[in-house]
Protein backbone atom coordinates (compact mmCIF):
# COMPACT_ATOMS: atom_id res chain seq x y z
CA UNK A 1 0.00 0.00 0.00
CA UNK A 2 1.14 3.55 -0.77
CA UNK A 3 0.72 6.68 1.33
CA UNK A 4 1.04 10.28 0.21
CA UNK A 5 3.06 12.56 2.50
CA UNK A 6 2.42 16.29 2.06
CA UNK A 7 5.25 18.21 3.66
CA UNK A 8 3.86 21.53 4.67
CA UNK A 9 5.35 23.93 7.17
CA UNK A 10 2.08 24.55 9.03
CA UNK A 11 -0.58 22.55 7.21
CA UNK A 12 -0.70 25.18 4.51
CA UNK A 13 1.05 26.03 1.27
CA UNK A 14 2.41 29.47 0.35
CA UNK A 15 0.65 31.92 -1.95
CA UNK A 16 3.93 32.35 -3.84
CA UNK A 17 2.96 32.49 -7.53
CA UNK A 18 5.88 30.30 -8.56
CA UNK A 19 4.44 27.49 -6.43
CA UNK A 20 0.89 27.56 -7.82
CA UNK A 21 1.49 24.88 -10.49
CA UNK A 22 3.08 22.65 -7.88
CA UNK A 23 0.04 23.18 -5.65
CA UNK A 24 -2.22 22.05 -8.49
CA UNK A 25 -0.08 18.92 -8.85
CA UNK A 26 -0.38 18.25 -5.12
CA UNK A 27 -4.15 18.54 -5.45
CA UNK A 28 -4.07 16.01 -8.31
CA UNK A 29 -2.05 13.65 -6.13
CA UNK A 30 -4.53 14.02 -3.26
CA UNK A 31 -7.41 13.26 -5.63
CA UNK A 32 -5.62 10.18 -7.01
CA UNK A 33 -4.84 8.80 -3.56
CA UNK A 34 -8.43 9.35 -2.42
CA UNK A 35 -9.69 7.65 -5.58
CA UNK A 36 -7.45 4.66 -4.82
CA UNK A 37 -8.50 4.80 -1.15
CA UNK A 38 -4.90 5.19 -0.05
CA UNK A 39 -3.97 7.40 2.90
CA UNK A 40 -2.86 11.03 2.68
CA UNK A 41 -0.74 12.45 5.49
CA UNK A 42 -0.14 16.14 6.14
CA UNK A 43 3.07 16.63 8.07
CA UNK A 44 3.00 20.10 9.59
CA UNK A 45 5.70 21.74 11.59
CA UNK A 46 4.62 22.99 15.00
CA UNK A 47 4.33 26.76 15.29
CA UNK A 48 2.60 29.53 17.20
CA UNK A 49 0.95 31.86 14.67
CA UNK A 50 -1.19 31.67 11.54
CA UNK A 51 0.32 32.16 8.10
CA UNK A 52 -0.64 33.21 4.62
CA UNK A 53 -1.83 30.23 2.61
CA UNK A 54 -3.78 29.12 -0.40
CA UNK A 55 -4.84 25.74 0.97
CA UNK A 56 -5.03 24.44 4.51
CA UNK A 57 -5.07 20.68 4.83
CA UNK A 58 -7.26 19.34 7.61
CA UNK A 59 -8.70 16.00 8.73
CA UNK A 60 -11.96 17.02 7.01
CA UNK A 61 -10.12 16.47 3.71
CA UNK A 62 -9.85 12.79 4.66
CA UNK A 63 -6.20 13.22 5.56
CA UNK A 64 -4.15 12.30 8.60
CA UNK A 65 -2.44 15.32 10.15
CA UNK A 66 0.77 14.81 12.09
CA UNK A 67 2.78 17.49 13.82
CA UNK A 68 6.49 17.14 13.28
CA UNK A 69 9.14 18.54 15.56
CA UNK A 70 12.03 18.40 13.12
CA UNK A 71 12.90 18.51 9.43
CA UNK A 72 12.62 14.71 9.41
CA UNK A 73 8.88 13.98 9.48
CA UNK A 74 9.58 10.59 11.06
CA UNK A 75 11.41 12.05 14.07
CA UNK A 76 9.24 11.69 17.21
CA UNK A 77 5.99 12.12 15.25
CA UNK A 78 4.39 8.66 15.39
CA UNK A 79 4.35 8.59 11.58
CA UNK A 80 6.29 5.36 11.15
CA UNK A 81 4.08 3.49 13.63
CA UNK A 82 0.91 4.68 11.86
CA UNK A 83 2.26 3.76 8.41
CA UNK A 84 3.29 0.27 9.57
CA UNK A 85 -0.07 -0.29 11.33
CA UNK A 86 -1.84 0.55 8.07
CA UNK A 87 0.39 -1.78 6.04
CA UNK A 88 2.05 1.01 4.06
CA UNK A 89 5.30 -0.02 2.37
CA UNK A 90 5.67 2.87 -0.10
CA UNK A 91 5.63 6.60 0.56
CA UNK A 92 5.18 9.34 -2.01
CA UNK A 93 6.50 12.76 -1.03
CA UNK A 94 5.26 16.16 -2.17
CA UNK A 95 5.04 19.64 -0.63
CA UNK A 96 7.48 22.36 0.21
CA UNK A 97 10.90 22.65 1.80
CA UNK A 98 12.48 20.05 -0.48
CA UNK A 99 15.84 21.40 0.66
CA UNK A 100 15.03 20.59 4.27
CA UNK A 101 12.11 18.36 5.23
CA UNK A 102 11.73 16.79 1.77
CA UNK A 103 15.34 15.65 1.63
CA UNK A 104 15.52 14.44 5.24
CA UNK A 105 12.12 12.72 5.20
CA UNK A 106 12.92 10.92 1.95
CA UNK A 107 16.23 9.63 3.30
CA UNK A 108 14.71 8.74 6.68
CA UNK A 109 11.86 6.84 5.01
CA UNK A 110 14.34 4.97 2.83
CA UNK A 111 16.42 4.15 5.93
CA UNK A 112 13.30 2.69 7.55
CA UNK A 113 12.75 0.33 4.63
CA UNK A 114 9.99 2.16 2.76
CA UNK A 115 10.04 2.48 -1.01
CA UNK A 116 10.27 6.24 -1.50
CA UNK A 117 9.17 8.36 -4.45
CA UNK A 118 9.55 12.15 -4.62
CA UNK A 119 7.30 13.92 -7.14
CA UNK A 120 9.60 16.44 -8.80
CA UNK A 121 6.93 18.87 -9.97
CA UNK A 122 5.00 18.73 -6.68
CA UNK A 123 7.85 19.82 -4.38
CA UNK A 124 9.78 23.07 -4.03
CA UNK A 125 12.95 24.26 -2.37
CA UNK A 126 12.26 27.44 -0.42
CA UNK A 127 15.66 28.26 1.04
CA UNK A 128 17.66 28.56 -2.17
CA UNK A 129 18.90 32.05 -1.23
CA UNK A 130 20.52 30.57 1.89
CA UNK A 131 22.48 28.20 -0.35
CA UNK A 132 23.21 31.09 -2.77
CA UNK A 133 21.86 28.98 -5.61
CA UNK A 134 19.21 29.35 -8.24
CA UNK A 135 15.99 27.62 -7.12
CA UNK A 136 15.91 25.22 -10.09
CA UNK A 137 19.60 24.35 -9.69
CA UNK A 138 19.13 23.59 -5.99
CA UNK A 139 16.15 21.34 -6.73
CA UNK A 140 18.00 19.45 -9.47
CA UNK A 141 21.00 19.02 -7.15
CA UNK A 142 18.76 17.49 -4.48
CA UNK A 143 17.15 15.17 -7.05
CA UNK A 144 20.64 14.02 -8.09
CA UNK A 145 21.60 13.41 -4.46
CA UNK A 146 18.48 11.33 -3.93
CA UNK A 147 19.33 9.45 -7.13
CA UNK A 148 22.41 7.96 -5.45
CA UNK A 149 20.00 5.78 -3.45
CA UNK A 150 16.98 3.83 -4.58
CA UNK A 151 14.76 6.86 -3.98
CA UNK A 152 12.79 7.59 -7.14
CA UNK A 153 12.33 11.16 -8.35
CA UNK A 154 9.67 11.35 -11.04
CA UNK A 155 7.26 13.85 -12.55
CA UNK A 156 3.59 13.73 -11.64
CA UNK A 157 2.62 12.43 -15.09
CA UNK A 158 5.17 9.60 -14.90
CA UNK A 159 3.94 8.70 -11.42
CA UNK A 160 0.28 8.69 -12.49
CA UNK A 161 1.10 6.43 -15.45
CA UNK A 162 2.58 3.88 -13.07
CA UNK A 163 0.16 4.35 -10.15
Amino acid sequence: MKALLILSPYGCLPKDKSFQDRCKNIERLVEKFKELEEPVFVLSKIRDSEGDSIKVYTPQDGNYVFLRKDVDAFFMSGLEKQLRTMGVNEIVICGISLDKSGLFTAISGYDRGFKVTVIKDAVAALNYEYFTMDKDLLEETIFKLLGFTNIDTVTLEDFLLGA
